[in-house]
Formats: structure tokens, C-alpha cells, sequence
């Protein structure tokens, strides 16, 4: 089929290999990422907004940031609702950091943050980042907990006490 596009010649091989850089078929862009015109992906990133957080990647040395925007925070928010994601973001810039050799190249960025925020979410209470609690929840909650560890205090001490009389009862018994 691909010989079909070509010119089909009985003469000899130089002239079947120029024949072969010949194609009949005009493609205005054949090469969408080609020298002479700026990368695509590149000038879309200005429609998905601001940069918000920048992450070291691997890959090509003139672009040593990778950079997350406006849109796809957006994203990742809605995404991951449980989760506080610019405290993971942090999370997982210093991860990237300590860990040079495992730093993601541009193109994975995306798909590794994905990945990380997932895994944070579903580990639950231990993993997650959870927005701080207020002044009145935080002092409900340390009243609550002063008052658990009263009535356990005072269990324990009438357990104590139970046993003190016990122990009195059998000593003057005996």
C-alpha cells in the first residue's frame, strides 16, 4: 500500500532511493514539533493560566521547572476535595528534591502529582492534609477529652478503692 504512494521505477537503485524521498502526498505540517515553528505544547500553556507551584524535572536542560497552572489545580482541588493539595504540593517538591535521582521528566509531571495525591487520599486520616480546626471545634474538642480523662481517672480511682476495701475487709477478717 505505502508502495503505491511512490513512483514505481524499473531503473536502478539510485534512482528508486531518490524516488523514495518523493512523496506525492503534501502534508502542510508533517512534523507538528519541528524546528522552524515553536513547540505546540509550550504555547498552550498559556491558556490553562498563572503558574502556581514549580516542580524540578528531568529531561531538558533548558526547562530544569515544571510548572503546575491555574486550571489544572483547579483540577486537582475538585479531584481530591479531602485533601489540602498545596500542602502535598510541598510534600512532593521536597520529595522530588531529596530524591534527585527519581525526579519525573515534564511530560509525567502531571501523572506523578495524580498519583501522589491518591495515594495521600486514600491512606485517610494519617495521610491526609486536613484544613486546620477552628478555635471553638479545637476547644470542644480539648474539653471532651479533659472530660473522658476525668471520668477514667475517677473509674480508676474506685477501682483502687474497691480493692483497698477488699484487701482491709480480708486482712481483718483473718
Amino acid at each position: 500500500m505505502l508502495a503505491a504512494c511512490y513512483r514505481q521505477d524499473s531503473g536502478s537503485n539510485s534512482e528508486r532511493s531518490s524516488s523514495l524521498n518523493q512523496s506525492p502526498i503534501s502534508d502542510p505540517d508533517p512534523n507538528p514539533i519541528s524546528p522552524e515553528k515553536p513547540k505546540r505544547a509550550r504555547a498552550q500553556v498559556a491558556d490553562l493560566g498563572p503558574e502556581v507551584f514549580a516542580f524540578p524535572v528531568v529531561g531538558d536542560p533548558d526547562v530544569p521547572y515544571w510548572s503546575i497552572r491555574a486550571t489544572q489545580d483547579a483540577e486537582l482541588k475538585a479531584a481530591f476535595p479531602d485533601l489540602n493539595v498545596p500542602a502535598q504540593y510541598v510534600k512532593a517538591r521536597a520529595w522530588l528534591e531529596a530524591n534527585r535521582a527519581k525526579r519525573k521528566t515534564a511530560r509525567g509531571m502531571m501523572s506523578f502529582l495524580f498519583r501522589w495525591l491518591d495515594r495521600e487520599q486514600n491512606r485517610g486520616g494519617a495521610g491526609a492534609s486536613k484544613p486546620a480546626e477552628s478555635f471553638a471545634e479545637r476547644d470542644a474538642r480539648l474539653r471532651r477529652e479533659a472530660e473522658q480523662a476525668k471520668s477514667k481517672a475517677r473509674a480508676e480511682a474506685m477501682r483502687v478503692q474497691r480493692e483497698l476495701d477488699e484487701q482491709l475487709r480480708k486482712a481483718g477478717a483473718g
